[in-house]
């Protein structure tokens, strides 16, 4: 991303007077990271910081909000265990309106194979026409960690724990991505 914004500031210096809007905004999304950074290390308890940041609701489309609920996802993320993991599999359905991703399914994928038991319990406990999204944005992390054949092997074996739509939504590949 830095070395995305560097080519960006060398390119567009060259231009007219549009230029200065586009520097503004690719520097507030490094900006934005940084200051969920900052705070999190100066925070006494970042893990609180962080959840507190990414359980945040988020009214209208205020792109910088959006990168730093997602940051604070990603990070709950890299830092794992069950408080973070609470937090993320509440979040599943948040779309980051500034880059159009699922920052949960990400974070999952990042606390690994044993997010998947868990996740998978929770899957079986959601309504697949309401948590359509949060099904499937759990079922594309889940695909990630285990792998379209180890993935295909956890429904089939739990095949009878599984409603029928839930089943499908679960084997929708790509739903998101």
């Amino acid at each position: 991303m830095l070395v995305s914004f560097l080519l960006n500031c060398t390119v567009l210096s060259a231009m007219d007077n549009h230029t200065s809007v586009v520097q503004k905004i690719n520097i507030e999304g490094i900006h934005t990271h940084e200051v969920v950074l900052a705070n999190f290390r100066a925070s006494n308890d970042p893990l609180e910081y962080l959840r507190t940041v990414a359980l945040k609701n988020i009214d209208g489309g205020d792109l910088d909000a959006h990168r730093q609920k997602a940051t604070a996802i990603r990070l709950l993320g890299r830092i794992g265990g069950t408080n973070a993991f609470a937090t993320v599999v509440h979040e599943l359905d948040f779309v980051d309106k500034s880059s159009g991703s699922f920052p949960a399914s990400y974070a999952l994928i990042d606390m690994g194979e044993t997010v998947v038991p868990p996740l998978f319990e929770h899957i079986l406990t959601l309504d697949p026409v309401k948590d359509h999204l949060r099904i499937s944005s759990a079922a594309w992390a889940m695909r990630n960690i285990l792998g379209d054949q180890q993935f295909d092997n956890l429904l089939e074996g739990n095949r009878q724990r599984i409603p029928a739509l839930t089943y499908q939504v679960l084997y929708a590949r790509d739903a998101l991505r």
